[in-house]
């Protein structure tokens, strides 16, 4: 299941610049999200070349786009001790993540009192809303932008409206008969209304329609507020977890 959770995690991640190297995955997207702007693991396949060309490859790749090295280190990456050689050579651990999966066979969303607005289109207005419920800058808004342009498999933004103005927004993709959860965000003064969990039951429900058998969320381990939120609303499996290895500059 590993490998087709993080298969689906690149295909909803399009990245401007992806170059396949000896088994390796170089991600490159700009803007501030690691996992999209990272070297990634497809599968357990270790390659043939020695492991210091490989590390010294992936750093000149993006240090060509001015941007520090990272490893997103999942229990696909290779070889094995791979997070303890990049540790020697100055790395540090940073952003433990939790990946949770929720079967949704048989499963029943909690009904909600206001239903999200559901759309397979990414409007000016819900990125406007997303940007700025994460303060993303302009570089930042642009790069996120310009990745949802390039998403080739179905996606849906949500969204609650209250008082004429969006409130709350929330994103999922899908294919292959799973869905992943992305971009979560409420308006300050809206929260705690449970307009979070109504916008992620009416993405379960639609993913239901459409045949989904599963969803997976990722959550920062520190989160405490975001890891008990994806746990009230059904996430409560630990499929697997990962680490970003970052160049100590």
């Amino acid at each position: 299941m590993i490998e087709q959770i993080e298969a689906h995690s690149f295909l909803s991640t399009p990245p401007s610049n992806e170059k396949e190297y000896d088994g390796w995955l170089l991600r490159c997207a700009g803007g501030r999200t690691k996992r999209y702007n990272s070297v990634n693991f497809p599968t357990k396949l270790s390659g043939t070349l020695p492991i210091d060309v490989k590390i010294e490859f992936c750093e000149d790749f993006y240090r060509k786009d001015n941007m520090a090295c990272r490893f997103r280190i999942t229990p696909l990456a290779s070889p094995h001790d791979l997070d303890d050689l990049l540790v020697e050579r100055g790395y540090d651990r940073v952003d433990p993540t939790d990946v949770s999966v929720l079967q949704l066979t048989g499963f029943n969303p909690q009904s909600t009192n206001t239903s999200a607005l559901i759309s397979d289109q990414i409007s000016e207005a819900w990125i406007n809303k997303l940007c700025e419920l994460t303060d993303r800058d302009a570089n930042q808004r642009k790069a996120f932008t310009e990745m949802k342009a390039r998403l080739k498999i179905p996606h849906f933004s949500a969204s609650i409206i209250q008082d004429g103005k969006i409130v709350s927004v929330g994103f999922a993709t899908v294919h292959d008969g799973i869905m992943g959860l992305f971009e979560f965000a409420t308006d300050p003064n809206y929260r705690r209304q449970g307009l979070a969990a109504n916008i992620v039951n009416s993405l379960l429900n639609y993913g239901q329609q459409l045949g989904v058998i599963r969803a997976y969320i990722q959550v920062v381990q520190s989160n405490e507020a975001g890891k008990k939120f994806w746990n009230d609303v059904g996430f409560t499996k630990v499929e697997y977890e990962y680490s970003y290895l970052c160049k100590n500059t």
